[in-house]
């Protein structure tokens, strides 16, 4: 579990804003920002998207400092192997039409991307529903998957949902769920096949 844009209090709370964002969300979830889960065949690895404020118009925007892209390298070069997962709440990649802009620095978050071979890319932010491959060239390519919200009201053109991944060492299969009539329906599958050069999909 890692914090996105509405976990940390509004403007009208400007000392809660500004000195101590992240208290109520490690109240009720716990003090790691950056959360690490090593399990056999499987390595996730938290980055910290939020802040508070900056030196940009717009404070929900993501933004990762490069004291946090070191850290996650340091894990990945730790870790165990397997299914390499990197988790953060803002997105990499913008839906044709939408006009928000992506997670800051971007090209040094491709790099560790490709650096460390990670397979999946997990995060969210747009309430929008969007799957494809990214990477710093064609040397390494993981899968991103940007999932509509789950549960809020805050819709932006596409029902809640959420994405599950099916998976085996050279294949994943990834199934969009929506909401409608009352229940989350399997509504699209998207299947990609690992490589030298990292995932590609595949039909």
């Amino acid at each position: 579990m890692i914090p996105g844009n509405h976990d940390i209090p509004g403007l009208n709370h400007p000392y809660d804003r500004f000195a101590r964002p992240f208290r109520r969300y490690r109240r009720f979830f716990g003090h790691a920002l950056e959360p690490e889960l090593r399990l056999p065949g499987l390595h996730v690895v938290g980055l910290n998207s939020t802040r508070a404020f900056g030196f940009h118009a717009d404070w929900s925007e993501g933004r990762i400092s490069r004291d946090a892209l070191a850290r996650a390298g340091r894990r990945f070069a730790a870790g165990p192997g397997g299914l390499r997962v990197l988790v953060l709440h803002h997105p990499l990649l913008a839906p044709d039409g939408h006009g928000r802009s992506v997670v800051d620095p971007l090209p040094a978050l491709l790099d560790l991307i490709g650096g460390h071979r990670i397979d999946v890319i997990l995060c969210g932010h747009f309430h929008r529903s969007h799957l494809a491959t990214v990477g710093p060239d064609e040397s390494w390519q993981g899968v991103v998957s940007q999932a509509a919200t789950v549960c809020s009201t805050r819709l932006q053109g596409e029902p809640q949902g959420f994405h599950e991944f099916l998976c085996t060492e050279d294949r994943l299969d990834v199934i969009r769920h929506g909401y409608q009539a009352g229940r989350f329906v399997a509504q699209a599958t998207f299947s990609f096949g690992r490589g030298g050069a990292g995932w590609q999909a595949v039909e």
